[in-house]
């Protein structure tokens, strides 16, 4: 039997349009931006950080990875992850599970954009 996760990805890319102009759309994203925040490089397993947008703007989504000093990626777990109640900031908390090397940091990248409300 064929896998069917392969089906799905086929038919997902190939229903994709990507002729779709919304230059002129109302809910197009304003005032785009990707905010980029580190810890320090330390031995502390558990590591928290938060991510603010700047003023009139609100996270719409955001990543984070687990890397050593020399911004190598590292294996790590996130225990928790969650956008604020007001959308302004995002937390996420990681767990280093890599056994290669005890210093690490924290990177998060989040989408900020101006939101209508």
């Amino acid at each position: 039997m064929k896998n069917p996760i392969f089906y799905f990805l086929i038919i997902s890319f190939l229903s994709c349009d990507p002729k779709v102009d919304c230059t002129n759309c109302s809910t197009s994203i304003k005032g785009y931006e990707i905010i980029v925040k580190e810890t320090t490089v330390n031995g502390q397993q558990m590591k928290q950080l938060i991510t603010e947008c700047p003023d009139g703007k609100r996270i719409l989504s955001c990543g984070w990875s687990a890397l050593d000093s020399t911004s190598a990626i590292m294996e790590g777990q996130a225990t928790y992850s969650e956008p604020s109640f007001d959308g302004k900031n995002w937390m996420v908390n990681v767990k280093l599970t890599s056994a290669y090397n005890p210093e690490w940091k924290r990177r998060m990248r989040c989408v900020c954009a101006e939101i209508d409300e």
